[in-house]
């Protein structure tokens, strides 16, 4: 049974294209700039028939460092399950470390590690079509930042792992992700974002992805974005919505393919739901 060869990034770097939300998937020193503890899920899905064409990230980290020093120490776990409809799953597990430390004023670097456990399973009405198979990669990654502006590199699955649920052999070739983020302030609570994010595949499809956005009153934000080959769509988003001694951030989003000659050429919508913590806020 020949199900056709995996390109990466398509199954892991491109599942998901609300960046700005979930950049910390693709390249993991970016968790932890802004906070001190995240709890996170991202849904995507498709309306009607192909409502069973759906992928989850759950997503857990913290900083294990005192709130006396300046440097930040995360550990976290990140949990995938990419349903490509009722019979064939594509599975992750990331457990990841990131090192935070300041290295002027107003400068940051951060560097990652994340390791991946990755299970693909196939399962079919027919008992000898059935197949899992599990394999281990991970993730390199290194962050420079400021308030205003974000740069990140990692290299992905850099180990180019192989797996075989049944009798055909997926080859995940490893990927290169750039991430770029620039804001400005227009005013006293309006804030314009633009980022770019890319995928470098040398053995593949390579992607990239502009992103535009507005925040009102740092708490209501629109943007617009584009992938170069998938698509194009908008996005809206409630931030900074206080509970205890953190705050939520919520969004939606939705895609718009350019072509009906596409993989799966229908709109398809992405929920990110996100708790964050911060140590200053509970002195």
């Amino acid at each position: 049974m020949n199900l056709g060869k995996a390109q990466a990034p398509s199954d892991f770097g491109e599942v998901f294209y609300f960046f700005p939300k979930n950049n910390f998937i693709l390249i993991p020193s970016h968790m932890g700039i802004d906070t001190d503890g995240q709890a996170q899920a991202t849904y995507k899905s498709y309306f009607g028939q192909l409502s069973s064409i759906r992928s989850y990230w759950a997503d857990a980290s913290y900083n294990i460092a005192s709130k006396a020093r300046s440097s930040k120490h995360f550990v976290g776990i990140g949990l995938m399950d990419d349903k490509e409809g009722e019979f064939f799953n594509k599975n992750r597990i990331m457990g990841r470390y990131v090192y935070h430390m300041s290295i002027s004023t107003n400068w940051h670097l951060s560097g990652a590690a994340a390791l991946n456990t990755i299970n693909y399973s196939f399962k079919s009405s027919s008992a000898g079509s059935n197949g899992s198979d599990i394999a281990l990669s991970g993730t390199l990654s290194v962050s420079l930042y400021t308030s205003q502006f974000k740069l990140g590199l990692s290299t992905n699955d850099f180990n180019s792992p192989s797996i075989q649920p049944v009798d055909y052999k997926f080859k995940l070739y490893r990927f290169y992700c750039i991430h770029i983020e620039k804001n400005q302030r227009l005013g006293s609570k309006t804030v314009i974002t633009g980022s770019m994010r890319s995928n470098i595949v040398p053995k593949g499809l390579s992607t990239a992805m502009l992103h535009l956005g507005l925040s009102l009153d740092e708490r209501v934000g629109i943007h617009g974005f584009a992938h170069n080959t998938q698509g194009w769509g908008w996005a809206f988003d409630l931030g900074k919505i206080k509970l205890n001694e953190g705050w939520f951030d919520l969004s939606f989003a939705y895609k718009i393919p350019y072509s009906k000659g596409q993989h799966l050429p229908y709109n398809n919508y992405e929920v990110n739901l996100a708790y964050f913590f911060s140590k200053k806020t509970a002195e």
